[in-house]
């Protein structure tokens, strides 16, 4: 199970077992994607995230401010392959993101 230790930890390689190396960036590398994305907003404003699922219930941030909102226009899908923890190249596993498109019918 994911949770703010394992993230804080960042320890991908032996909890999701054998996975390509290329598929994983280290804590420098990350920290550093984080600085450039964060130096390309034009008035250094606060940043909202938009969450669903674990990110609502186990973040691995502290929130200053929730606030409940929608996406209008998109809608959860099992459309996310993921070939590291929860399945390989040749049986990829899925787990749900945000698809483009109005709510199916169901």
């Amino acid at each position: 199970m994911l949770t703010r230790e394992f993230l804080l930890k960042a320890d991908c390689k032996t909890s999701f077992g054998d996975i390509e190396e290329t598929l994983l960036w280290s804590c420098e590398q990350r920290a550093a994607s984080l600085a450039a994305t964060l130096a390309c907003r034009p008035d250094h404003s606060p940043v909202w995230i938009f969450g669903y699922g674990s990110l609502m219930w186990n973040p691995i941030f502290e929130a200053d401010e929730v606030a409940s909102g929608s996406l209008e226009g998109w809608h959860r899908a099992f459309c996310l392959r993921l070939i590291a923890g929860r399945g390989t190249s040749s049986h990829p596993g899925r787990m749900l993101a945000l698809k483009e498109g109005a709510e199916p019918a169901g």
